[in-house]
């Protein structure tokens, strides 16, 4: 089983999309990576589904931390030119919120963050070394 687990900003607006019983939350989210010379940031797409969707687009605005819990999905699609691409899209389960953008949604945020969120004390210690992963 696949878990993917990132923390950054929002980078863009959210997206609400809505057919029959389904609510959809689509952006883009920045996580940085490396120090110094070697630090950079990378742009990643997010979908989120119901409920947690409804509480993105309720929360959160570009700009906003967030955590994201949930697996990665790789889409491919033809170009205009004709040729194949691929996206990896992160498929949200879980969304944590951190410090909120606005001062005035610091308590919603908080009662949100009960309902959609994980431990991430939960998640097991992983080995020191290269030399000690399976793969």
């Amino acid at each position: 089983m696949q878990v993917f687990v990132a923390d950054g900003f929002i980078s863009t607006e959210i997206e609400r999309y809505e057919n029959d019983k389904v609510v959809t939350a689509s952006f883009s989210i920045a996580i940085k990576s490396g120090y110094g010379e070697s630090a950079r940031v990378d742009f990643f797409p997010v979908k989120c589904f119901n409920k947690t969707a409804e509480n993105v687009i309720k929360y959160k605005q570009k700009g906003d931390y967030i955590l994201v819990r949930g697996t990665l999905k790789n889409v491919t699609y033809e170009g205009k030119d004709g040729k194949k691409n691929m996206l990896t899209n992160i498929i949200a389960q879980e969304i944590g919120y951190g410090h909120a953008a606005k001062k005035e949604k610091a308590e919603n945020i908080k009662t949100e963050y009960t309902q959609t969120s994980f431990d991430a004390n939960a998640l097991p210690d992983l080995p020191d070394e290269q030399d000690d992963y399976p793969f």
